[in-house]
C-alpha cells in the first residue's frame, strides 16, 4: 500500500526492501526480485537490495527443476541484471568500485556460469575487471571472486592459473568454496576428455586442501568431502 500511495516517497525505498523480505518469507520468489529490484542506486538501501535480489534469484532458480523451460530465461536475466548493475546508467566499467557494485559483479559471474552452456569467459572477464579495481576489495569479497574465477579458468582449460588462485581462496566461505569444488567435479564428469578430466582432478584436490584452511564445515557436508575427495583421486588414478 505504501509503493502504490507515495512511490516517490523517501521512506519508498525502506517500503521495498521489508516488502522483499516479506515475499523471501513467504517464498514468492518472482515478486520479492521486483521488490528488491526497485530501489534506486543512489539510495542508502541499495546494498541490501543487491543483496536481496541475488537471494531471491538464487532461491527462485533453485526452486525451478533442471529441465523447467523457464529456467534458462531465468539465469540469464540475473545475470544480465546484475551485469546491468554494475556496469551502471553509462554501460561502462565504474572508475570507483563500491561494495554493491562489487557484489553485483560477483553475483552476474555466478548466474553466468549457471548457465546451460556456462559462459565462462563472459564471467572470468567480469571477476577480473572487479578484481582489480579501485579501491581494493575487501577479504571476504576477494576470497569469494577469486574462487569463482577459479571455476572459471578451469572451465577454459587455464588449468594453472585456476590452481593459482585457489590456493588464494582459504578467505572464501568453507560451503561455498565446496559448491564450487563440486562444479569442477562436475565438469570434469561431463567431459569426454582424459586430459581433461585428469586436469580438473588436480585442480579439485588442490582446491580441497585450500579447503582444509577455510573453515570448519558443518558435520553434514564432510560427506560431501569425502565423495569429492574420492573421486577426484579417482579421476586423477585412472588417467
Amino acid at each position: 500500500e505504501h509503493l502504490e500511495r507515495w512511490p516517490n516517497s523517501a521512506t519508498t525505498a525502506h517500503a521495498s526492501i521489508y516488502l522483499g523480505n516479506l515475499l523471501e518469507y513467504r517464498r514468492e520468489w518472482q515478486a520479492a526480485v521486483e521488490a528488491f529490484r526497485s530501489v534506486p542506486a543512489e539510495h542508502a538501501q541499495f546494498a541490501a537490495s543487491v543483496a536481496g535480489a541475488e537471494r531471491a534469484y538464487r532461491n527462485w532458480i533453485a526452486s525451478t527443476a533442471a529441465d523447467d523451460p523457464a529456467r534458462p530465461a531465468t539465469l540469464r536475466a540475473a545475470a544480465e541484471h546484475f551485469e546491468k548493475v554494475s556496469l551502471g546508467p553509462e554501460s561502462a566499467w565504474p572508475r570507483t568500485w563500491t561494495p554493491p557494485l562489487r557484489a553485483a559483479a560477483l553475483a552476474a559471474a555466478r548466474f553466468r556460469l549457471q548457465q546451460s552452456p556456462p559462459d565462462f569467459d563472459r564471467a572470468s572477464r567480469i571477476l577480473d575487471v572487479a578484481r582489480r579495481a579501485n579501491p581494493p576489495a575487501d577479504e571476504a569479497w576477494l576470497a569469494s571472486a577469486t574462487a569463482e574465477q577459479a571455476v572459471a579458468l578451469a572451465g577454459l582449460n587455464r588449468f594453472d592459473e585456476a590452481e593459482q588462485l585457489l590456493t588464494q581462496a582459504a578467505g572464501d566461505d568453507p560451503l561455498r568454496l565446496l559448491e564450487r569444488l563440486e562444479r569442477l567435479e562436475a565438469l570434469a564428469d561431463q567431459s569426454q576428455d582424459d586430459q581433461r578430466r585428469a586436469q580438473l582432478a588436480k585442480l579439485t584436490l588442490a582446491g580441497l586442501q585450500t579447503l582444509q584452511k577455510a573453515g570448519k564445515l558443518p558435520a553434514e557436508a564432510q560427506s560431501r568431502v569425502q565423495r569429492l575427495t574420492a573421486q577426484a583421486q579417482a579421476d586423477g588414478l585412472d588417467r
